[in-house]
């Protein structure tokens, strides 16, 4: 999501409903996703769940006084479309910028024999530059295991 907010801030400011762009006494906001191609209107209040004192999940900037709760929304209208919070935790990069922007996802799993051949030839590098060029949206994951911060630093 920062991606977006820093690269192409219009796609996230489109997911928001017009009234929701501004501060809501009433503390309710409207969110869109896209979930199998199809808009999904979110509601949500500005309740967010804190541990510590804390947001429990997403942490927001200080540089305007912890003031900017966007990320917040964001995240707690994507958790309610997929049921709660744990259910968000990990996850696809190229479906979550689906459902954040409509686009027509692609995965490229390193691991895959077919994937190794465009890695070795240049032909996988070729075609992020070119998509870099044309300002597609790209995101890198790794899967979890035994080498991951997750495991690593004990997270569950």
């Amino acid at each position: 999501m920062s991606v977006i907010a820093h690269s192409q801030p219009h796609l996230l400011q489109k997911i928001f409903h017009p009234r929701s762009t501004k501060y809501q006494e009433c503390g309710l906001y409207v969110v869109m996703f896209y979930k199998n191609r199809k808009p999904v209107f979110i509601h949500v209040d500005d309740c967010f769940p804190t541990q510590g004192g804390r947001h429990a999940y997403v942490r927001v900037s200080s540089s305007l006084g912890g003031k900017e709760i966007w990320p917040l929304i964001i995240e707690k209208a994507y958790a309610k479309m997929y049921g709660n919070y744990p259910n968000i935790e990990g996850g696809l990069v190229d479906a979550a910028l689906a459902d954040l922007t409509n686009g027509a996802p692609a995965r490229f799993d390193l691991t895959e024999s077919n994937v190794k051949v465009m890695y070795d030839s240049g032909e996988l590098w070729d075609k992020l530059v070119y998509w870099h060029q044309k300002g597609y949206l790209m995101g890198a994951g790794s899967p979890q295991g035994k080498d991951t911060d997750v495991s690593r630093l004990g997270i569950v």
